[in-house]
């Protein structure tokens, strides 16, 4: 694994291909169900959501229709497997431990946190400017809280970086 600093500060975790194939094999899944082609579809989504993610480390915004089509309709196909229960513990327990995005939602909230996360850590602070996208999601967190909208754990997670609830003018 390489580490590219940008201009920002931050650095880009780059993965290469002997990265993405061991955790791969580390998550290889017995061969348990009968139907091969469906393991294969299972493993090759899986390599692709690998693959994809760790190319967009550090992006404020994942668009899976716009990044790989194939790679949303596979996402999409393991998500309503969830809901219909026809997903095996074994995949979701391999899914769960690469984070993968069972909530759009909740995955979006979980990267501009992270996000927040290397800004306090560069900073020592929360304050983000509001005129770029983070800026906009911290302003959209307290206004959240002020409506009764925003659950008590992401309020924890927010204080455990002693984020302010008042507006900051900047």
């Amino acid at each position: 694994m390489l580490f590219i600093p940008v201009q920002s500060g931050i650095p880009t975790i780059v993965f290469t291909m002997d990265d993405i194939t061991q955790q791969m094999n580390a998550f290889a899944l017995s061969s348990g169900i009968v139907n091969k082609s469906d393991d294969d579809d299972f493993n090759a989504g899986l390599f692709k959501y690998l693959l994809f993610d760790a190319s967009n480390v550090g992006k404020e915004i994942i668009v899976w229709s716009e990044a790989d089509p194939e790679l949303k309709k596979w996402v999409t196909k393991i998500r309503s497997q969830l809901t219909a229960s026809q997903l095996s513990d074994e995949r979701v327990k391999v899914l769960n431990h690469v984070n993968f995005p069972w909530n759009s939602h909740e995955h979006k909230w979980n990267r501009h946190y992270e996000e927040l996360v290397e800004f306090h850590a560069l900073n020592g602070h929360c304050n983000v400017h509001r005129a770029c996208c983070l800026g906009q999601w911290v302003n959209n967190q307290r206004r959240s809280k002020t409506n009764g909208k925003l659950s008590a754990e992401r309020i924890a997670l927010l204080d455990g970086l002693s984020f302010g609830w008042s507006r900051v003018e900047n």
